[in-house]
């Protein structure tokens, strides 16, 4: 005869808490990710779009892409003086940005500890967010990689049943873990 599983409240908050860590590290990662790429970012060099940055404190815009390279020699490949040989007119975009992220996301992101700050490094950074790309990856793939990664795992009942008084319970009350479908 089969063994009934006993769950405790302890081991069943203690797998929901890590199955919720773990979503929202995924979570996380996956932001980053959609970022650091030509439909979360503007791409001119590059440089943007691989100078998103995941942490606890707020991200400063400080780096200045003539610093980095590939992409100093790209800005500087593609911004000749006007009437220069190779010049391309103003808005044109070269054709060889690089996106290689420069700061890899670490795992340990916890649901329920301090905030964690999606930003990016780049000084110019401020301007970049006025783009529509960037507003409409957050208004629409970063709801769906959310939802997607913080799914329900599951329902959990803990406590009483209500009973329409005030610390009342009703038979079949206590701790229910439902798999989900």
């Amino acid at each position: 005869m089969p063994r009934e599983k006993k769950f405790s409240a302890d081991n069943v908050m203690k797998n929901q808490m890590a199955q919720l860590d773990a979503d929202f590290a995924d979570t996380i990662r996956d932001l980053h990710d959609g970022l650091s790429s030509e439909t979360g970012s503007p791409v001119y060099t590059g440089f943007l779009a691989s100078s998103w940055k995941v942490r606890r404190n707020p991200i400063n815009q400080t780096d200045a892409v003539e610093d980095f390279e590939p992409w100093a020699s790209i800005k500087k490949e593609h911004d000749l003086p006007k009437g220069g040989e190779g010049w391309k007119p103003a808005g044109s975009r070269p054709e060889n940005p690089v996106i290689d992220p420069r700061f890899p996301v670490g795992t340990d992101y916890k649901f329920r500890k301090a905030n964690i700050y999606i930003g990016n490094t780049a000084e110019y950074a401020g301007y970049a967010a006025e783009s529509s790309t960037i507003s409409e990856f957050v208004q629409g793939e970063a709801g769906t990689i959310i939802k997607d990664n913080m799914k329900e795992k599951g329902k959990i009942f803990i406590g009483a049943k209500p009973s329409g008084g005030f610390g009342r319970s009703k038979p079949g009350s206590g701790l229910r873990y439902i798999e989900p479908d």
